[in-house]
């Protein structure tokens, strides 16, 4: 998950601060933030203090307090690069979840006495939302994969336009 890190501070492979609002915090293995244009990658379980609360959207955030937690550094990266990239991370992550809370109901709802899933039409509609779905995700690693080279304005472009034009 992307955090926003103006409140850690970073050493040469140590952290210590506070990282507010983590979004989706339960079951997180790792964070990722900006300090001071550079990608920072630290455990959770390396937090000395986790706070939850419940965020306006009901989401479940988290305040994560560290204090000598080891960390690795990534590349030097502009800011609108990252949240472009974050951005496009959470369209990809909605699409697959979309995708298959559809075909869940797809097979699980009947019109005519079968399965919507059994019809042509729907089958054709799911196959395109698959095709969308996956062509955004894999826009986003590439994109994940150029800013870590370091970078990857052009890659993270591309990621934009395709998950919106997937959104369509």
């Amino acid at each position: 998950m992307l955090a926003k890190g103006d409140r850690l501070e970073v050493s040469a492979e140590r952290a210590a601060g506070r990282l507010y609002g983590v979004p989706w915090a339960t079951g997180l293995s790792h964070v990722v933030c900006l300090v001071d244009d550079r990608l920072v990658r630290i455990s959770v379980d390396d937090a000395v203090e986790v706070g939850h609360r419940i965020g306006l959207a009901g989401t479940d955030m988290a305040d994560l307090t560290f204090a000598d937690a080891e960390i690795e550094l990534g590349q030097t990266v502009a800011c609108s690069d990252a949240l472009g990239f974050a951005h496009c991370s959470i369209l990809a992550g909605m699409m697959d979840a979309t995708l298959a809370l559809t075909i869940t109901y797809a097979n699980e709802r009947s019109q005519f006495g079968r399965p919507l899933a059994k019809f042509q039409a729907v089958q054709q509609a799911l196959a395109v939302f698959a095709e969308e779905a996956a062509a955004v995700t894999a826009a986003a690693q590439a994109a994940g994969r150029a800013l870590d080279r370091s970078d990857g304005a052009f890659e993270v472009t591309a990621a934009r336009i395709m998950a919106s034009r997937g959104l369509t």
